[in-house]
């Protein structure tokens, strides 16, 4: 079981935003304070001490890279373009639940078929069915209201 740092505790990082996530992690008032959507994003990699959890702002528009580099996490980053396929991590959805639906950028299509990442198959799955692939690009994947490992 891991317990991330909120925010307010890390001082947060450019962009994001210092606010406790409520029991629920819904929106609404609680005592007069709103919350929003929080997704917990929990990165692992051999290159680090241990996992790190944070809170992240779900679907404001930053992508996982953005809450790498906020955190002080290593994911290997170029041209934080979705060209190089350097920032190439997996994600896997922690929740019992169906994944949201996922929108692979042509980008994140291009670069992870030709690199061996992902197939034709899983490329159509995600299209079709919302399964999600097992490799994204980091630059390019918005964190959404789902909590994820991230392994690179």
């Amino acid at each position: 079981m891991f317990s991330p740092r909120p925010l307010w505790e890390r001082g947060g990082g450019e962009g994001f935003h210092a606010t406790a996530p409520s029991p629920t992690r819904g929106e609404g008032p609680v005592n007069n304070i709103h919350f929003l959507h929080m997704a917990i994003v929990t990165f692992s990699s051999p290159r680090m001490k241990k996992d790190l959890s944070v809170y992240a702002v779900a679907g404001d528009t930053h992508s996982l890279l953005a809450v790498a580099k906020a955190n002080a996490v290593p994911v290997d980053f170029e041209c934080e373009n979705g060209e190089c396929g350097s920032c190439a991590v997996q994600v896997t959805v922690l929740s019992d639940k169906t994944p949201m639906g996922v929108a692979l950028t042509e980008k994140e299509k291009t670069v992870l078929r030709f690199s061996g990442k992902i197939t034709q198959e899983q490329i159509s799955d995600a299209e079709t069915k919302d399964l999600p692939p097992p490799y994204r690009l980091a630059c390019q994947f918005i964190v959404r209201n789902e909590d994820v490992l991230v392994k690179f």
